[in-house]
């Protein structure tokens, strides 16, 4: 026969008791309880439970100690045994508790040598001392300093190993604290995480059943912050549980529900974000999460989250954004606009920790929270609270309103002053969002541009680029290129560094650097190194890229001049073939095909696939997208059927109502030029683009003119020989005419002359004003001979031959006659002939220059070169023996 007691003042209730300091709630004293007096009872029929396995009280080796015994005899002297085994624990907890958990060395090594030692007897420890040992750890991990290394590492294995020897039996609160303490003072005890973890897993995760809120968020968050190897099955199992509990709208508990909450959001955020997470633990996080956003927005739990804390709304928030939970979720939805309408009215009546601040609104931004009074807000609120904000979370502040692109000007003009006064505390990625925020708003105040200085002198020292990852190259210098804030020196910085990891950079990064460095016309002998780099170690990984990664790279090339005649063959495949799967944007295709014909690469496979790509997109093409393909086209001299049906594409988006209105200058210049090229001769083409320059002359002048411009519209009329008056009128006009003579050069007044000779433009007044610029602009080194020769015969044509322009050119053409062409010698001997100037010095070296070539003349140039010598009366034997 077998004694139980039961009185509450038995055994039982004894071994509940003593268990109680490390079964209530956090911060109970854990002190010993004193073994109240037993009430004698017999119970036939029962059993006493005072050890493992065994129905007698520790200590008995026969039946003959309880038979004839009261039931309180057998109680007390059980209850005696145990607190006696106990009271190394108790003592240990107590002496913990009394210096508040600022553990010393001499009570570290007592502690350590108490706990081994309970680890080595062959009987377990209970799980009544268990709890004290991890309670001891709760007290330590709390104070979070004292004396640390071995001995303490040593605590915290014992009662990790004492632990997994009694996991059977411990209470759910002592497995969560345990794991707690030891994620809280990083300590790695896979003793008990291990054998925690298959007790939670067992039996599809039943014993989450006995867990409360507290206990479930506690284990997970532990489990989320020292990410053991396995540890996703324990989130896949609690996962089931709790979108169980949330379905079921169990009220919540008064208190510490908020907390619980938001610590198991963050834990299944953090655990999903790691680089351990399977595609199943994202799957199971992404369903606890929707699950709570339904059980917080639907009553009667709709109040869960009511008295949160700020950090706690902030860990919250973060974590939906962290797994990138979709808010079109209507719950998702809901959940942003209420925790952002609760964070509003809190940040106005109390304000928020920084950290709180800063997460919030990264949340917010990351999720795309569309709630234009919530951003307001804040940035009311933030502006004068940013003095207190370390560099991590000015950061976070500035990337949140730029991604949302809500740019407000008090608020972005006062945290650049105070980036300023903390810009050497910034890490790089912060310093990377920091400017990308600022560029991506075009928010370049005084204040702004100070910021962009400090950064630069700050962190862009040679040698100095540990830390930088490739996104972080990459994003600086889109920043400083956006907001034109570069120099030759940051970009040199950022190319050295980028060539130490450049295997590491991926597409994105790569063609973001290089699309930088070139639009900022800061090519350095360093960024030179790099476009050598990328072409001769990346040209493998670079056919794997995308398609808009190769067109910002070429396009970089081109633009950079930087000769790579291999990179642009070695991708020509590649880009074509992507072409013709037709998942290409307008601007790109245009970008590439400028890209080849700037770089004089005329590859028949790039250009006939990107004449059928861009036909099929031509009425998306931006006016630039347009005038440069055109232009490409025309410089890489690729005229075909595919060239043919992209410019009637082409011609349809140009002629389509008002589409000219939104060409500038360049634009209409260089696509009209490129028609030309390509004999494209189309009346309406040519008309439109004649009433786009009057329409443009008369409303800003010439404010948007270059002389490039002028001659390249000017020489594609006279090409295809349209004499359209208005638009001669216009450009030969006085306003016209001073633009040419303060920044033409010789190429722009060659053309011109020529072209107005060709169209027969009567044009006196300009030619007479043009003279002396003519002969300045043809004596400096960038005149070629076509240009002195085109400038002679055009006056010679129209009939108007200054003599000081003559004998100035006269004089040049001596010193290079050499360079003259055929033709050349031709026109200018002609030109002197028409307007019966002498220049006997000069028709004598072009006749001994012409005899040293006399097989290379054609008819027409040998009868016009006659014709001249013959009508100044010019006699030259070496000349008429080659004739």
């Amino acid at each position: 026969m077998a004694v139980v007691v039961r009185h509450t003042t038995s055994l039982n209730a004894f071994l509940r008791r003593s268990s109680s300091s490390h079964s209530g709630r956090e911060g109970a004293s854990g002190t010993q309880r004193r073994l109240p007096h037993a009430r004698h009872e017999w119970a036939p029929g029962a059993e006493v439970r005072g050890c493992r396995g065994d129905p007698r009280p520790q200590g008995c080796t026969s039946m003959r100690h309880t038979r004839g015994k009261p039931a309180g005899h057998v109680a007390n002297r059980a209850a005696a045994r145990l607190r006696g085994r106990m009271c190394p624990f108790l003592e240990a907890q107590q002496r913990v508790d009394a210096c508040e958990g600022v553990v010393g060395d001499k009570l570290m090594h007592h502690l350590a040598e108490t706990f081994e030692a309970a680890v080595r007897m062959n009987d377990p420890p209970t799980a009544a001392a268990v709890g004290h040992m991890v309670e001891v750890l709760r007290r330590m991990a709390k104070a979070g300093r004292g004396s640390g290394g071995a001995l303490r590492h040593r605590v915290f294995r014992a009662v990790g190993k004492a632990a997994a020897r009694a996991v059977e039996d411990l209470p759910p609160r002592s497995m969560a604290l345990l794991l707690h303490a030891c994620a809280k003072s990083g300590e790695k005890v896979p003793e008990a995480f291990n054998t925690v973890q298959a007790a939670l897993c067992r039996g599809e995760g039943a014993l989450f059943q006995r867990f409360n809120a507290q206990d479930i968020s506690n284990t997970l968050w532990a489990y989320a912050v020292m990410r053991p190897p396995t540890s996703g099955e324990v989130f896949s199992c609690a996962a089931r549980h709790l979108i169980a509990l949330w379905a079921a709208r169990t009220a919540p508990p008064r208190r510490g529900y908020a907390q619980a909450l938001a610590n198991t959001a963050w834990a299944y955020a953090t655990h999903a974000s790691g680089r351990l997470a399977t595609p199943r633990c994202r799957e199971a996080a992404r369903g606890v999460l929707v699950a709570l956003a339904e059980y917080l927005t639907t009553p009667p739990t709709d109040t869960a989250m009511r008295g949160a804390k700020p950090q706690e709304l902030a860990n919250l928030v973060w974590a939906y954004a962290t797994v990138r939970v979709a808010v079109d979720v209507a719950a998702v939805r809901t959940l942003f606009a209420d925790m952002a309408a609760v964070v509003a009215r809190r940040l106005q009546r109390d304000g928020f920790a920084p950290q709180a601040v800063a997460n919030t609104l990264w949340a917010c931004a990351v999720v795309q929270h569309s709630d234009a009074g919530f951003y307001e807000t804040c940035a009311a609120c933030l502006v004068d609270r940013l003095d207190g904000y370390a560099p991590r979370y000015l950061s976070n502040v500035a990337w949140a309103f730029a991604s949302v692109a809500c740019g407000y000007s008090a608020l972005f003009e006062r945290l650049a002053r105070a980036v300023v006064a903390k810009a050497k505390a910034f890490l790089p990625q912060q310093f990377a969002n920091t400017v990308w925020a600022y560029a991506t708003l075009t928010s370049m105040t005084e204040a702004a541009q100070d910021m962009f200085r400090r950064f630069k002198e700050e962190h862009a020292a040679p040698g100095h680029m540990a830390g930088y990852l490739p996104q972080h190259v990459a994003s600086i210098a889109w920043a400083y290129a956006k907001t034109d804030q570069g120099s030759a020196a940051l970009y040199d910085w950022l190319a050295r560094g980028a060539m130490k990891s450049l295997d590491g950079f991926g597409h994105r990064e790569l063609s973001g650097l290089l699309w930088a460095s070139a639009k900022n016309g800061h090519c350095s002998d360093g960024m030179h190194e790099l476009y050598h780099a990328v072409a001769t170690r990346r040209m493998e990984a670079m056919r794997a890229f995308p398609f808009r990664a190769l067109a910002n790279i070429v396009w970089a090339y081109a633009t950079a001049e930087h000769t790579a005649p291999h990179l642009f063959t070695g991708l020509a495949d590649v880009v074509a073939r992507e072409m013709r799967r037709g998942r290409c944007m307008p601007q790109h295709l245009s970008n590439t095909v400028w890209a080849y014909a700037t770089a004089r690469r005329s590859d028949a496979v790039v250009f006939d696939a990107a004449a059928v790509a861009i036909a099929a997109q031509g009425e998306e093409l931006t006016p630039q997208g347009v005038a440069n393909t055109v232009w490409a086209y025309a410089t890489a001299r690729r005229s075909s059927a595919g060239s043919e049906e992209l410019l009637r594409s082409l011609k349809h988006r140009v002629l389509s109502g008002d589409a000219l209105a939104g060409f500038t200058p360049q634009h209409l210049a260089n696509f009209i030029w490129g028609c030309a090229s390509l004999q494209h001769d189309d009346a309406a083409v040519y008309n439109a683009v004649e009433t786009a320059v009057l329409l443009e002359t008369a409303q800003h002048g010439t404010a948007r003119f270059r002389p490039q411009h002028v001659s390249n519209i000017v020489w594609a009329y006279a090409t295809v020989r349209r004499a359209a008056g208005g638009l001669l009128e216009e450009m030969s006009n006085d306003a016209v005419t001073a633009l040419i003579c303060r920044h033409g050069g010789a190429q722009d007044i060659a053309i011109l002359a020529w072209a107005f000779a060709k169209l027969e433009h009567q044009a006196a007044p300009w030619f007479t004003a043009m003279a002396p610029a003519a002969g300045e602009s043809l004596k400096r080194p960038d005149a070629t001979a076509q240009n002195i020769a085109n400038v002679v015969w055009g006056y010679a044509t129209a009939r108007h031959a200054p003599p000081q322009l003559f004998d100035e050119v006269a004089a040049i053409a001596l010193l290079h006659l050499a360079r003259f062409s055929q033709q050349n010698l031709a026109n200018t001997v002609w030109a002197y002939a028409r307007v019966a100037h002498t220049a006997p010095a000069l028709f004598d070296a072009v006749a001994r220059t012409a005899s040293a070539r006399a097989g290379d003349f054609t008819p027409e140039q040998v009868a016009s070169m006659v014709w001249a010598y013959t009508t100044v009366s010019h006699e030259e034997r070496d000349f008429w023996k080659m004739v």
